[in-house]
């Protein structure tokens, strides 16, 4: 809800409040049946679920784009992180068709 009213205030055309007014009352409907506030089913339930389902399509993104994502709690060598990202773009190379790493690429010292 709070990204909404953000949006409401960047976006030149304001969202539907007929659509934001939907999803609260649905969000009531279902917090009611499952006896729960709405706070708490939201919280409890439907973040939840919608970091899972965010959480499958970044990691789709990142399966099917040259995109690195540096975790900088990986105990590996930055090396070994480098190494593993040029792997994973041959195998992009080869699935798109694309020459993005060609045999000459060396790892610099």
């Amino acid at each position: 809800m709070e990204e909404v009213e953000k949006k409401k205030k960047r976006l030149k055309k304001k969202p539907s409040d007929v659509n934001f007014e939907k999803l609260i009352q649905k969000a009531e409907e279902i917090s009611k049946r499952v006896d729960m506030s709405l706070d708490e089913y939201i919280n409890e339930r439907f973040i939840p679920m919608q970091a899972a389902k965010r959480s499958k399509r970044y990691a789709d993104y990142v399966d099917n784009s040259y995109v690195y994502y540096v975790d900088e709690n990986d105990p590996r060598p930055i090396e070994e992180q480098i190494e593993t990202f040029i792997e994973h773009c041959k195998k992009l190379d080869k699935k798109f068709g694309t020459k993005i790493i060609n045999k000459n690429f060396k790892k610099s010292e």
